[in-house]
């Protein structure tokens, strides 16, 4: 199975990294009403056979990962159906909103659209700004195309979809039908599909027996450019992808002869992840949604230790931003967030604002205590206070 990788966000520049061809190619900005703060969300594509799949985000979830996992099991479905024409999907990952309803358009041809971004474009000329709208094809030649907007994607879902989509190549031709101004989140697009009820009702019927023989098939995740630079290769924590679910793995090498033997240890099986850090070679911190998360610990022939621990939203504030982990130690991490939302804060003066905009939070979690401590910034601010007032006075 050859597999090509691109990214892409401004200009055209081509690298090579480690087999992964990086492509450089447009930019796409994301404005979050009523803040003033602006994020530019990327765009990462794989090619599997006849299989195309990209996905649009803002941030290195493992949703990308699972669009890439998707692309395989969707080329493995078209050998299994002998299905030799391209296969388009494009996702847009809706990270925002958690409680985003999934929205699928299937149709055939090159994928036309027509995407009003929600920005506005300044002419000098006129003095005037006008709608920034782009139009434009998903494929340069003709296939059956899917376009998903979502928060999250289940994977034996997506290949109902494209399973039906194969059977009724043909009849979809003349199904489908031009929807005008679809309202996703922030933007508004213009896209042909067949029957969109139709579709959602295909997603949630029971796999066929074929769908099952390829979800069958274990598919490992994939690496990508910005994973860090791992120098312990003979032990990690990792996971693969089989039957929907995700399998997560200790992993080790052994290298006394050849042939080179491995050894896997299953030590959860989740039916989601959301992202996922090794801060060291034998622990991984793997959250399943964007406020839950599994500690791991594990080394050969020991019990591996396995921690599900619940970091409460403060509402209304919404978390999308992806942590960042700090190893202290062999058995404590800090995990750092950002929130948006609105806040309140007291200055200098002591007089209390309400604010709109990021906020962060560290938690503190201890292995060797089985210890989360949600909010340890506030933690040790109470803990301050409460010393100070115990403090006997001199």
């Amino acid at each position: 199975m050859k597999t090509t990788y691109k990214f892409f966000i401004m200009n055209t520049k081509h690298f090579n990294y480690q087999k992964i061809t990086i492509q450089l190619t447009c930019a796409i900005v994301f404005l979050f009403p009523q803040t003033g703060f602006s994020h530019s969300d990327y765009g990462y594509d794989a090619q599997y056979g006849n299989v195309s799949v990209s996905i649009t985000t803002g941030f290195h979830y493992e949703e990308i990962r699972k669009a890439f996992i998707l692309g395989m099991y969707a080329e493995k479905l078209s050998e299994e159906m002998n299905f030799d024409h391209k296969i388009v999907i494009s996702y847009k990952h809706c990270y925002v909103e958690p409680d985003f309803q999934s929205n699928y358009y299937l149709s055939v041809g090159k994928g036309e659209y027509t995407w009003d971004t929600g920005s506005s474009v300044y002419d000098q000329q006129s003095r005037k700004s006008s709608p920034y709208i782009i139009t434009g094809e998903l494929s340069a030649e003709e296939g059956l195309v899917l376009s998903i907007f979502a928060y999250k994607i289940s994977i034996p879902q997506v290949l109902n979809i494209i399973e039906y989509g194969i059977k009724n190549y043909e009849g979809i031709r003349h199904q489908q039908v031009e929807y005008n101004n679809q309202k996703q989140l922030y933007s508004t697009y213009t896209l042909k599909s067949i029957n969109r009820e139709k579709i959602i009702t295909i997603s949630y019927n029971p796999q066929s027996q074929t769908i099952l023989d390829v979800l069958n098939e274990r598919f490992y995740r994939p690496e990508t450019y910005w994973d860090k630079k791992e120098t312990f290769d003979s032990e990690r924590i990792d996971y693969y992808c089989q039957f929907g679910q995700f399998f997560i793995y200790g992993h080790k090498i052994i290298r006394y002869s050849p042939p080179v033997e491995i050894e896997d240890t299953v030590l959860a099986v989740l039916d989601n992840i959301y992202w996922l850090d090794r801060p060291r070679y034998n622990n991984a911190v793997i959250f399943d949604s964007d406020s839950s998360f599994f500690y791991a610990n594990w080394l050969p022939n020991k019990a591996p230790y396995i921690s599900k621990k619940q970091i409460i939203n403060k509402a209304p504030f919404k978390r999308y931003y992806p942590g960042k982990i700090e190893s202290v130690g062999t058995d404590k991490i800090f995990i750092s967030y950002t929130y948006s939302g609105n806040w309140e804060a007291t200055d200098s003066c002591g007089v209390p604002h309400r604010y709109f905009g990021p906020k962060t939070q560290t938690s503190y979690f201890s292995s060797g205590l089985d210890t989360l401590i949600v909010d340890f910034d506030q933690f040790v601010n109470d803990a301050l206070k409460q010393e100070k007032q115990t403090r006997p006075e001199h």
